[in-house]
């Protein structure tokens, strides 16, 4: 069991070098400006109404950065899930079944008789979860970028006004 938990890190290990050594990393740590960007997205009327267009694109900016930072995370998760989706295949072929079982019942059954099986699926669920998860915050931080893009370009044309 502790050779699979190796062979996880490993993986880990790997696509955050692959990210790193392929220039695609960032920098989006996002240890203080995660209360920024909380604040944005908790903004009151009157915050809203007091905001001047250059505010409305700072935060508009941010919100855009996080955002990117949120989709990096949900591709890592993909490939977590496909890894472990991969090895969990690869356990199930390797079981033999009443050729008249059901696809379903063949990968349940292979995947509980496997403690490597059982490890795998709590990965690929935990990633599944992270996903959907993530994938709700994004939307969120989406339709409050469009509310504040829609904010500052009224807030623009009151200034030429």
């Amino acid at each position: 069991m502790e050779e699979l938990e190796e062979k996880i890190k490993k993986f880990h290990d790997n696509i955050d070098n692959w990210i790193k050594e392929s220039k695609i990393d960032y920098g989006t740590d996002f240890g203080d400006k995660a209360d920024e960007v909380a604040k944005i997205l908790n903004y009151s009327r009157e915050e809203l109404k007091s905001m001047t267009f250059p505010d409305y694109q700072a935060s508009i900016f941010l919100l855009n950065q996080y955002l990117m930072h949120l989709k990096s995370i949900i591709a890592r998760e993909k490939a977590v899930k496909a890894w472990a989706e991969q090895g969990i295949w690869y356990i199930v072929t390797g079981v033999s079944h009443d050729k008249y079982a059901k696809w379903e019942e063949k990968y349940y059954e292979s995947i509980r008789s496997s403690q490597t099986g059982i490890k795998l699926q709590t990965l690929k669920t935990t990633a599944d979860a992270r996903i959907l998860s993530v994938g709700a915050t994004i939307e969120m931080i989406e339709n409050a970028m469009r509310v504040l893009e829609n904010l500052a370009r009224s807030k623009s044309y009151e200034q030429r006004s």
